[in-house]
């Protein structure tokens, strides 16, 4: 079990003793302090003092909780690893299940489901392994769906050497890659829904800084899926889809919208916006509609701009009382475009079961979010309209 720790005094007794409460007891905790400020490291060492389970490593300098995570794969000793965040926790029969099953089929790599727990007491499971089994079923790329949540597994030891598969040294979405990079390897993969891995939301959780390294490395994380993806011979419908959710709504939510509360200069913007081009040009049959609809987007951002934002944002908070007592009405979105002339470029139909809303020929973005319940996030053109929020239970 391979634990990162940096500057979570608060948080790390809690994390290691639900460790070393699994009944699997036959484990090594790998912690590896990535040279904390505060008192970690002391807190570690004291519990190494109480099982010898434990093995703390620590960096001479900050080198980022990717790296962290790569040498505890390699001072791993143990036919399967698992990478429990220092400020989470795992229920006690979390790693027995998945090892059992693991064993059991002579799998590569064993999922189990993540559950948010809230400071408040209220606790929710995410969708995902659900949504990983609908495309199975499909036999469809299941990373479309297994974006996030690694944590949840544990993965053959031998599987990840032999393969060379590893965390890149990103600062933003190092676990993504390294799913994509052990799909890319094509593991014998099974989804266990008895394990339980416990996601605790904190108020102090960290939040994604909008200055100019910081969008760099997104560019560079977008780069990353692309190279990946393109080795992986995906089907056209395949590769699209997976673009669609993970890089496209990415860009519109991380780029696009926080570029507009950012302090970039106008230099910075126009080198991001040719990093943007070369990947969008790099994603078949989205490109061309993609430009069309980013220079559509520009023009009202560059003639509206906060005057736009704020008048969609007062607008909604007329119609749509915030909190969870009134129901939101379905035309919401409806009414919204049509408030601001966007009805000529809107359309909607019906795809089999679902409804699928569209304004010049592009899907009006919705993410789910798994918080007390369930958020849906509706974006047009890089800007948030909508939030419909249903409660868990």
């Amino acid at each position: 079990v391979v634990v990162p720790v940096y500057n979570v005094s608060k948080y790390i007794e809690s994390c290691i003793n639900s460790i070393r409460a699994q009944s699997l007891k036959n484990i090594e905790i790998i912690c590896i302090n990535d040279f904390s400020t505060d008192d970690s490291l002391e807190k570690l060492k004291i519990l190494a003092q109480t099982d010898n389970r434990i093995s703390v490593y620590t960096f001479t300098k900050n080198e980022g909780v990717a790296n962290a995570r790569n040498w505890g794969i390699e001072l791993a000793k143990g036919k399967y690893v698992s990478f429990v965040d220092s400020d989470d926790n795992i229920d006690q029969a979390f790693l027995s299940t998945l090892y059992e099953t693991a064993q059991k089929n002579n799998a590569d790599v064993v999922k189990g489901v993540m559950e948010i727990h809230h400071q408040d007491g209220k606790i929710a499971q995410t969708a995902m392994n659900k949504n990983i089994n609908n495309l199975i079923t499909q036999k469809s790329f299941i990373g479309i769906a297994w974006n996030h949540e690694f944590t949840t597994a544990i993965y053959k030891r031998s599987f990840l050497t032999k393969n060379k598969i590893c965390f890149p040294l990103l600062t933003n979405g190092e676990d993504i890659i390294f799913i994509l990079r052990t799909l890319q390897n094509k593991p014998s993969m099974i989804i266990e829904n008895k394990a339980l891995y416990f996601y605790l939301i904190r108020n102090n959780s960290a939040t994604f800084t909008t200055n100019f390294s910081k969008f760099l490395n997104l560019i560079k994380f977008y780069e990353e899926q692309l190279d990946i993806l393109q080795k992986m011979f995906l089907s056209t419908k395949e590769y699209q889809e997976f673009c669609q959710k993970n890089i496209i709504s990415s860009i519109i939510d991380y780029f696009w919208n926080l570029v507009r509360k950012s302090s970039l200069s106008e230099e910075e913007i126009n080198i991001l916006k040719q990093k943007i081009n070369d990947i969008i040009n790099k994603i078949p049959q989205i490109s061309k509609i993609f430009i069309l609809y980013k220079k559509y987007y520009e023009a009202r951002f560059d003639v509206l701009n906060d005057i736009f934002y704020d008048s969609v944002k007062q607008y909604l908070l007329s119609v749509i009382k915030r909190n969870d007592n009134v129901p939101v009405q379905k035309n919401n979105i409806k009414i919204t475009l049509k408030l601001f002339n966007f009805l000529p470029m809107f359309n909607y139909k019906r795809v089999g079961s679902r409804k699928q809303w569209k304004i010049f020929g592009l899907p009006i973005f919705k993410t789910r979010h798994m918080a007390n319940g369930i958020t849906s996030k509706y974006y047009v053109f890089g800007i948030p309209i909508l939030k419909v929020s249903k409660k868990a239970g």
